[in-house]
């Protein structure tokens, strides 16, 4: 049962008054970065409700069964427990997407990845207007995969070794309207002989040190979407994917990888010495290098 308002003092009844206590109430919280925007976030996943509402309706009313869900979601947050998770979906490049502890909650920073492979699908689109055939392993909550089919039409395959991330992703892919085929198991090893691709995109783990995740993070999310084996380097992932990819592409499909801060230029250099050319690396809004991506010479 969602906890009494009055376990959280009387509520403001009013969308002015709402979204200023949230955002006093997230800015001591300290999971959250961005309390203003988050408070924002709960008044359009909770509420249904946006900045223009608050602009043009600022005494509008908030319904006691949205106040009690709120109530509910703030619980769950002062217990420490990530905004995404008491929400139950996050967004990401602009879409809703459902989230728990099974997944990893999807960042911005992806989007870096999604708009690169964008362009490559938009470079390689044939006259014919085919579809082109993408893999994403490690696919998480399927939101990188979902957002790009919800935008271009493709055939898709998505691999994760977590059944529980799959049955997530699934349920992304269902909400979003979206067909494509769901695989378990470990990066390439669930697929059938045979299968080629046009482009293959990955955010694998990164991370070698649990002592390199913040406290929330490390004790929240899944360890296994966000750390390689013990003992192995930061891009472990990266070189496994550089060096199998090629078995599954064709002659100018493309790779594209996200790395962690500091990594790209080391993965650039896996991917040429593997048989990729035109390598590049892309920035994300803060200026780091976010995505390193190639093309396979087959």
């Amino acid at each position: 049962m969602p906890a009494p308002l009055s376990q959280l003092g009387t509520l403001p009844l009013t969308l002015c008054e709402f979204s200023t206590f949230l955002a006093n109430e997230l800015a001591a919280l300290p999971q959250v970065l961005n309390p203003q925007e988050d408070a924002s976030i709960i008044l359009e996943l909770v509420c249904d409700l946006r900045l223009r509402d608050l602009l043009m309706s600022p005494h509008q009313r908030i319904p006691s069964a949205a106040g009690e869900r709120v109530a509910e979601v703030l619980r769950r947050a002062r217990a420490g427990m990530p905004l995404a998770y008491a929400l139950g979906e996050w967004f990401f490049a602009g879409r809703r997407f459902f989230v728990d502890d099974r997944v990893v909650i999807p960042r911005p920073d992806t989007e870096v990845l999604l708009a690169a492979a964008k362009d490559f699908i938009l470079e390689r689109r044939a006259p014919s207007n085919q579809p082109l055939r993408v893999l994403e392993l490690g696919t998480g909550s399927g939101a990188l995969i979902v957002s790009l089919l919800a935008d271009d039409h493709l055939e898709a395959v998505a691999t994760d070794v977590s059944h529980g991330a799959l049955a997530v992703a699934l349920r992304n892919a269902r909400r979003h309207g979206v067909r494509l085929s769901f695989l378990e198991g470990d990066l390439l090893s669930p697929l059938q002989a045979g299968y080629t691709f046009d482009l293959i995109l990955s955010n694998p783990p990164y991370v070698a040190k649990e002592s390199d995740l913040e406290p929330c993070v490390l004790k929240w999310e899944p360890k296994g979407g966000l750390l390689v084996p013990n003992g192995q380097p930061p891009t472990y992932y990266h070189r496994r994917i550089a060096s199998e990819a090629g078995e599954i592409l064709r002659a100018g499909s493309w790779l594209g990888l996200e790395v962690g801060e500091g990594q790209a230029a080391e993965v650039a250099h896996i991917l040429e010495d593997s048989g990729f050319s035109n390598v590049g690396i892309r920035c994300d809004l803060s200026g780091t290098e976010r995505v390193v991506s190639g093309y396979w010479r087959g």
